[in-house]
């Protein structure tokens, strides 16, 4: 017996037609085609009564979920010619399919009939559609469409459907704050009908959010659509791990060189059209213009000499995949050499497989956590560069409260956080707070060229949506055949992925553990000494020491940096405090990166790259201490475990540096949050303007 997802949509043209009702049917038509070979989408244009009631007796017991898209209030939907369809009698209609699991009535003010589809017959209770969505008074046109297109979007990835809702609430929500109530037509039966069925919507409670899901008993929001599609895979289906990834992966470094290199020869041009420059003064600027293109881009150059050997002669990627393991800043080189290290042949059981997904999908968690803090850090520079020539930064309302989501990250509401809207946001923001400055830019300008993260078109998003599914899906995964499927698919959603954020190989990821200003006697320079770490795969865990003379400016100690070249050290991105090293604060050898995660009321705690059970808590604890006849306040923190070692001095020391990186913490918190929220237009934060 086939599965079947009926999707209905009805266009009053006399009521006041409705101009997204047939894009949205499309739309969510595109997303099943994720699962269409278990759950097949079938389409009625224009429904009638006439043709829903031929459809349910063709397919009654085939039909799992129903969504309807058109006119509605709380006592019917409204159907293209016959008009009126009675809750009673939709209720009755959908008895005819008992293995109906959702309804979504996307429909205004349809609230009121979700009792009745809940439990038809009160003399048979276990009756009825077990999950109903529906809206608890009007809704306009353009924005019920993109809500429940977001909504199946998640759902058709193995979302749970709880948390497929929230994902398309946050969408809805991330518009202006009066962006859910534009001028235009809305899905709501007009009041000529509503006076003669004795029918007014509900008093516009604008502050709550108009849809709702509703649950009958025993049901809740971890129900999953890939729950009961009993998919079936392919035990003949070939894989060879990493080998996709790895070409891929080249072919972005070879595209990349390639445009910086037309880059670099362009500016070379201009310069023998300058006339203010001699003969000589053209070919040290031409030597210094390759000599720093070369140091910067290296390591570009040689993956992209590899992989074009390897297309005139495909042999084996081991050289590529070494070279590119070694490329990658450290946390993301290291998974992806363990990544490397399964091949076809050590995948053996579902055990390897299963460790080999979550390879992939911490893969993937740390690239989009290191993409967020670095845009982010790039906001705070920008930031305070705007601050010293007495500008503020521009934030709408919603802009303002997504940023700031982050901040206030909690244990529960972590693993839900959508970094796509938030660097989609950030990078928003930047542009709009770049115009016509003169002298600030952003650091990793890249970020200002992804355009359009958060929609269901594009790669960024698509990747984000599969691979949140997936690692929903993974504890009912019990064959290889099951695994090899998803690991394709992620696969595939990385590839995807780095295609827009393959440029962060241009960058170098430093630890700094200190510097030293060293100034002697009838010497006007000073000279700075650099202990750092450059955090790649193939660089050892000893620091090193770099000795920059006669610049004015240094790094920051006890940070992690980004910096476009090693020998120019002093121009750089702190990503402090949301990527840190442990091992630099804490005084340890080596090195042992964290990620900001959630904060724990006025705490904050971080989270391992390397373990998930891994954590630093940074909790301020206020202590009355006597001295005599006077008590002293002190602030203190609760120290790691290895600080048992440590003595009093060094315990200080570091309390100092934690205690410095929450108030750092703290204070671009309070920043963001004392930033005057601008109201410039009604567009949501995903359209260009």
């Amino acid at each position: 017996m086939s599965r079947l997802a009926l999707l209905a949509y009805a266009n009053d043209m006399k009521e006041g037609p409705l101009q997204f009702v047939e894009q949205e049917i499309k739309e969510i038509n595109t997303n099943f085609g994720n699962i269409k070979k278990h759950l097949s989408p079938e389409i009625l244009i224009s429904a009638t009564k006439d043709n829903m009631f031929r459809f349910f007796a063709d397919h009654g017991p085939e039909i799992e979920i129903l969504h309807f898209s058109g006119h509605g209030n709380s006592l019917a939907l409204f159907f293209e010619k016959d008009g009126l369809f009675r809750k009673e009698g939709l209720a009755e209609l959908l008895n005819l399919a008992p293995n109906l699991k959702l309804v979504f009535l996307n429909a205004c003010a349809s609230k009121e009939i979700i009792d009745v589809l809940h439990t038809p017959d009160a003399a048979h209770p276990n009756k009825g559609v077990p999950i109903v969505i529906g809206t608890h008074r009007p809704v306009y046109d353009k924005v019920a469409a993109d809500f429940s297109i977001y909504f199946y979007t998640a759902l058709t990835k193995s979302w749970q459907i709880g948390k497929a809702f929230d994902f398309a609430k946050t969408f809805v929500l991330s518009g202006e704050h009066f962006a859910l109530f534009p001028k235009g037509t809305n899905r709501y039966i007009g009041t000529k009908r509503a006076a003669v069925m004795d029918d007014e919507p509900d008093d516009d409670k604008s502050d709550q959010f108009p849809w709702g899901i509703y649950y009958k008993e025993a049901m809740n929001d971890e129900w999953s659509v890939t729950q009961y599609l009993n998919e079936k895979y392919d035990d003949k289906e070939k894989y060879a791990p990493n080998d996709e990834l790895i070409r891929a992966l080249a072919s972005n470094a070879s595209r990349i060189y390639a445009g910086l290199t037309k880059e670099k020869n362009q500016l070379i041009e201009s310069l023998y059209e300058k006339n203010d420059l001699s003969a000589k003064e053209v070919l040290i600027e031409v030597e210094n213009i390759n000599d720093k293109f070369n140091r910067r881009n290296n390591q570009l150059k040689e993956i992209d000499d590899l992989y074009t050997a390897y297309i005139k002669d495909p042999q084996s990627l081991s050289d590529i995949a070494d070279k590119l393991i070694n490329t990658f800043p450290l946390p993301l080189g290291k998974l992806l050499q363990r990544m490397y290290s399964f091949s076809k042949e050590n995948l053996l059981t579902e055990e390897d497989y299963n460790e080999f997904l979550e390879l992939q999908i911490n893969f993937y968690e740390i690239l989009v956590k290191l993409a967020a803090s670095t845009i982010l850090s790039d906001l705070l520079e920008i930031y305070g560069l705007k601050e010293k020539i007495g500008k503020t930064m521009e934030l709408n309302p919603i802009q303002k409260e997504i940023i700031l989501s982050y901040f206030r990250l909690t244990k529960e509401n972590v693993d839900d956080f959508d970094y796509t809207s938030f660097i989609e946001v950030i990078g928003q923001v930047l542009k709009k707070n770049l115009e016509n400055e003169k002298g600030i830019d952003a650091f990793v300008k890249e970020y200002l060229n992804v355009k359009n993260v958060n929609t269901y078109e594009n790669n960024f998003f698509s990747s984000h949506m599969l691979i949140k599914g997936i690692k929903a899906k993974l504890p009912t995964l019990n064959t290889a055949a099951a695994y090899i499927h998803h690991c394709k698919l992620i696969e595939q959603g990385l590839i995807d992925l780095l295609k827009e954020l393959f440029f962060i190989l241009q960058y170098k990821m430093v630890v700094i553990k200190n510097v030293e200003a060293i100034r002697k006697r009838n010497l006007l320079n000073k000279t700075y000494f650099h202990k750092y770490l450059l955090l790649e795969q193939r660089i050892s865990d000893r620091m090193e020491v770099l000795e920059l003379q006669s610049l004015p400016e240094y790094a920051e100690s006890y940070s992690v940096i980004l910096v476009k070249e090693i020998y120019r050290m002093f121009e750089y991105l702190s990503l402090s405090p949301f990527l840190i090293d442990k091992n630099v604060l804490c005084e340890f050898d080596g090195v042992d990166l964290y990620f900001y995660n959630y904060t724990e009321g006025e705490g904050i705690v971080y989270k391992s790259l390397t373990s998930n059970e891994r954590q630093i808590h940074i909790l301020p604890e206020t202590n009355e201490i006597e001295l005599g006849a006077t008590t002293i306040t002190k602030i203190t923190i609760r120290f790691i475990e290895e600080m048992t070692s440590k003595t009093d001095r060094e315990k200080n020391r570091i309390t100092n540096r934690l205690l410095q990186l929450h108030a750092e913490f703290l204070y671009y918190r309070s920043k963001i949050a004392a930033t005057p929220a601008v109201v410039s237009s009604s567009t949501p934060i995903n359209s260009e303007s």
